[in-house]
């Protein structure tokens, strides 16, 4: 599997909800004492905050973030910003299935599926390794552009928050990847503790041990013992086979796993992944099958992405065999499906 972004397909908008984005960023200039408003004009943004659903240019809000910092000497803004809180910072909706998730694995699964509320251009998708999973994030818009490591840091503070919810207050990850070339603001390093540092990377990422995904968001999560890393594979299979499945809908637009990639994802031989698949009474290419159609109808019935794209973000090349396929699971057309929602 290649190492780059996962792109949508068509030209990407470069827009992104003014809330979500450049509010906690206005929050944090508003804390020191400094004239947000003014700014924001600057950048051509609006000055007032008033439609949550309002979308603007990713570019500007970038130049507004970079021209506010170095100008007012906040080298910490991007930390700042992402202090504010979830509720300042993630879209309402994210933060209503965070909350309501009964497990790390499915509130990860949430972010990955619901981030295009937060702009078009933010990219969440999962990665599963034998021993973990990467939740991997980063965005279709310039990262060379002055101002854009604020953004990186913004979306690498709160996914660990997600993460920190279920795991215990204070966890951090034992790495860290980051677009960025070096890291400017002493906050982040700071808030990053004893966490290894890897630079000028493809995209970001944080590493999630496997037999973690299944922790529940309670107060007493990062209490639990050492014996978690000590489940058998056995004991584990369940929330392996529900990584999976994150992790393969995630690739599903640059790639349809084989089954043995599938099974070098999890850290089984085919023959072992197969006849789990079998035990389970359905075979690898039903499940991916099934897969493929609930991703499609989600992108059907909440965004109003072409049916063509639709395809090709479940790995369809030809649209005519997507509709097939939708078709005999679902008994009626894509374009049906939609009329009908």
């Amino acid at each position: 599997m290649n190492d780059a972004i996962p792109e949508s397909f068509g030209p990407p908008r470069p827009l992104t909800n003014i809330l979500a984005t450049a509010f906690p960023f206005a929050q944090a200039l508003d804390a020191h004492g400094i004239p947000y408003r003014a700014w924001l004009a600057k950048a051509g943004l609006p000055t007032e905050f008033v439609d949550p659903l309002q979308r603007v240019e990713t570019r500007r809000i970038v130049r507004f973030t970079h021209q506010a910092s170095r100008d007012e000497g906040i080298p910490e803004l991007g930390m700042l910003a992402a202090l504010q809180g979830a509720e300042v910072v993630l879209h309402p909706r994210i933060l209503g299935k965070i909350n309501a998730s009964p497990s790390l694995l499915t509130a990860l699964k949430a972010v990955r599926e619901l981030v295009y509320l937060q702009g078009s251009s933010v990219r969440v998708w999962l990665k599963l390794r034998p021993t973990e999973l990467h939740v991997c994030h980063g965005t279709l818009s310039s990262t060379e552009q002055p101002g854009a490591d604020f953004f990186e840091v913004l979306r690498t503070v709160r996914l660990v928050a997600v993460i920190e919810r279920f795991l215990g207050r204070g966890w951090r990850p034992s790495r860290v990847v980051v677009v960025m070339p070096r890291i400017r603001d002493p906050l982040f390093r700071q808030w990053l503790g004893d966490a290894e540092v890897r630079t000028r990377a493809p995209f970001g990422m944080i590493p999630v041990p496997i037999e973690r995904l299944g922790d529940a968001a309670t107060s007493d999560a990062g209490e639990r013992s050492s014996e978690d890393g000590s489940e058998s594979e056995l004991q584990t299979w369940p929330l392996r086979l529900c990584a999976l499945e994150a992790a393969l809908a995630s690739t599903l637009a640059h790639d349809v796993p084989t089954l043995e990639r599938a099974a070098e994802m999890v850290g089984v031989g085919p023959r072992t992944l197969q006849r789990r698949f079998s035990e389970a009474g359905t075979p690898y290419r039903e499940f991916l099958a099934n897969l493929r159609f609930r991703e499609a109808r989600q992108l059907l019935l909440e965004t109003d992405m072409p049916v063509r794209e639709v395809a090709a973000r479940v790995g369809y090349t030809d649209v005519s065999n997507f509709a097939r396929a939708f078709r005999r699971i679902a008994g009626i057309s894509p374009a049906d499906m939609r009329r009908q929602a």
